[in-house]
């Protein structure tokens, strides 16, 4: 295995994405594109009053069928449960419709769990040696880099020389950069 900083790095820089730092400010964007994912759908559009569970089960069983993930069906359940719980504090309804709407099993999914494999010896050494005979490439080093250390690409490119403790071999991470499917905000490597 390559030690970390192994490959001279100097002048490195992951050019273009912005750092974010606020997990606050990542979790409303996260919910604004979520939101405007339920717009698509007719559960999106109706008035609040008129949702019935009948609706929001079939908006479950929509996106189910679409493919999505557990997680992305949990996590859209969640935020029609709670807009219509406020809804319940508002009194604009009198009980919240999602709140006994069930999950799909996971055996429903389309999207299964991917198992993960590790590289076997002859496939680590190949990559060892194609990041040897490329040294002088930084993104090929930025990929040694998280090889390395086990960083994902939002939080390599995020680094900062100060985040680099070069004489311990540690490096720290407090930040990281992500992708909004936002064109011009997305990172590419």
């Amino acid at each position: 295995a390559l030690p970390i900083l192994a490959f001279p790095v100097k002048g490195f820089s992951c050019p273009g994405p912005a750092v974010q730092k606020d997990p606050l400010r990542r979790t409303f964007d996260r919910l604004l594109q979520s939101n405007e994912s339920l717009g698509r759908y007719p559960i999106g559009n109706e008035k609040v009053c008129d949702v019935s569970p009948l609706d929001v089960q079939f908006y479950i069983n929509q996106i189910t069928n679409e493919g999505y993930s557990f997680s992305t069906i949990k996590k859209q359940l969640e935020l029609v449960r709670a807009a219509l719980r406020k809804a319940v504090k508002l009194r604009l309804i009198s009980d919240n419709p999602a709140e006994e709407i069930c999950m799909p099993s996971k055996d429903m999914l389309k999207k299964k769990t991917k198992e993960i494999q590790a590289y076997d010896d002859h496939e680590q050494q190949r990559i060892q040696k194609y990041i040897e005979s490329h040294a002088d490439d930084n993104a090929i080093l930025c990929v040694a880099f998280m090889i390395e250390t086990g960083l994902r690409a939002g939080e390599a490119l995020a680094l900062r020389w100060s985040d680099v403790d070069v004489n311990r071999h540690r490096c720290h991470v407090s930040a990281t950069v992500f992708n909004l499917h936002i064109p011009s905000k997305a990172y590419k490597l």
